[in-house]
């Protein structure tokens, strides 16, 4: 219950997003107003700032309302952009972007790791979730058979967007690869149409490709 409250008092925050011209000292009179500050980490790079820095201050209370307060608070930035000329030249030009300020709870280390595993495992259900009833598998292809030929002969049933067959190490193919429609009606048209047709003189077999989860849980079912 101890190490609860503490994890819940939490007082070291963390900041991005501000100008790298800004100094220690300006960022310190930025903060300042919200609490005694008992540290900061102002890294720098050839003496200028990185444009990020951990303040840490002594009470919650203080590190609670400064994120209240400024996290999302525009800061305008300097942006070099660079145009190509005609002749082939360069010019680059200084401007002004907004961005928001970033301020949050400065997590540890095993925090973040934890944050990006679940975001990797949404970011995977949710490509898996779109590929779902939209991608094909389909195997036995001839060497001869590049992803153009792929794609050519699969478009017929509807707008494929994106096609891949596999290479090995020595850039051959493995002689199986993936098409991907726009929509699953049309992808069901063609696995229906094109399977055990004869591509390039070698008979196919096209299938609804299906996530390993959703290929053990089929199995298991049977």
């Amino acid at each position: 219950r101890g190490d609860r409250s503490r994890q819940a008092e939490w007082n070291n925050v963390f900041v991005k997003d501000f100008p790298t011209t800004w100094t220690e000292e300006q960022l310190r009179a930025k903060f300042q107003p919200f609490g005694a500050i008992s540290s900061l980490h102002f890294p720098t790079t050839d003496g200028a700032s990185t444009g990020f820095a951990f303040v840490c201050f002594e009470e919650h209370e203080a590190a609670a309302a400064a994120v209240e307060k400024l996290n999302g608070e525009t800061m305008k930035l300097p942006k070099t952009v660079t145009t190509k000329n005609e002749d082939g030249t360069t010019t680059s030009d200084e401007v002004v972007v907004e961005k928001p300020l970033y301020v949050g709870r400065a997590q540890k280390k095993s925090e973040r790791q934890r944050a990006l595993e679940l975001k990797r495992s949404q970011e995977k259900q949710e490509r898996e979730q779109m590929l779902t009833n939209r991608n094909l598998y389909v195997r036995n292809l001839d060497e001869s058979v590049d992803e153009d030929k792929l794609k050519a002969e699969f478009e017929k049933y509807g707008k494929v967007v994106s096609v891949r067959i596999p290479k090995d190490d020595k850039g051959r193919s493995k002689l199986y690869g993936y098409v991907c429609f726009e929509n699953q009606q049309d992808a069901a048209e063609a696995e229906s149409a094109m399977n055990n047709q004869t591509l390039a003189g070698k008979p196919i077999a096209v299938f609804a490709w299906l996530s390993r989860a959703a290929r053990k849980a089929q199995s298991n079912q049977q």
